[in-house]
């Protein structure tokens, strides 16, 4: 029996401070999941835990095999990005996250992909077009697109553009403010998986996509 997997592109979009209390997917009031919620054949994972409160620690540790609690082993072996290049996938690492020292060893491990691509101070959509033309030039080709975004990180307002201006707050109390741009931030990136899970159906390759925030 053949051990090659059949699946030719593997995504994994890494998001960021992602509350599933916010997703209508699971449950939310507010419809901050339309896209996502006629979709099928999703599985959610109801009982997800970080394993940090923060981005630079909770993102190594999602993309290892190793425990939490074995933080030396997590920075000293290679992650999932180099098991799949090892494994025959073209890899690659599309981020809009800056690359500062709040990443901690973050960009070391962007660095094991075949092909990395910073789009910083933009927003998360600026990787679409890559990514439709990574995914158009190698059909058939066994590719793994690693996506890190700024998804819900703070300051809320600054992470969708206009036209996901959709929650309003509905009094003056800052709370209510903040609560409806974090769910604006949720709608955007509702939008922007489902605008990749189209490009892999028009693609035609078998594919899987995986999504988990780094920490909500």
């Amino acid at each position: 029996m053949s051990t090659r997997s059949k699946i030719d592109t593997v995504v994994f979009v890494v998001g960021e401070s992602s509350r599933p209390q916010n997703w209508h997917l699971f449950g939310y009031n507010k419809n901050t999941t339309p896209n996502l919620d006629r979709e099928p054949g999703i599985f959610k994972f109801n009982d997800m835990c970080t394993t940090a409160p923060y981005t630079a620690v909770a993102v190594p540790s999602m993309l290892s095999l190793e425990p939490i609690w074995n933080w030396d082993s997590i920075v000293s072996n290679k992650s999932l990005v180099s098991i799949l290049g090892a494994a025959g996938y073209d890899t690659y690492w599309l981020s809009t996250q800056d690359v500062d020292g709040f990443g901690g060893i973050i960009p070391h491990i962007a660095a094991e992909a075949k092909h990395v691509q910073y789009f910083p101070r933009d927003y998360d959509g600026a990787i679409i077009p890559k990514f439709e033309q990574i995914v158009q030039n190698n059909h058939g080709k066994k590719k793994a697109i690693f996506i890190h975004i700024n998804g819900s990180h703070f300051a809320y307002s600054q992470r969708y553009p206009k036209e996901f201006d959709h929650f309003k707050s509905s009094s003056d109390d800052e709370r209510d403010r903040i609560v409806a741009e974090y769910d604006n931030t949720i709608l955007y990136t509702d939008w922007l998986l489902s605008t990749i899970i189209n490009q892999l159906r028009l693609n035609g390759d078998p594919a899987i996509l995986v999504y988990s925030s780094d920490h909500g």
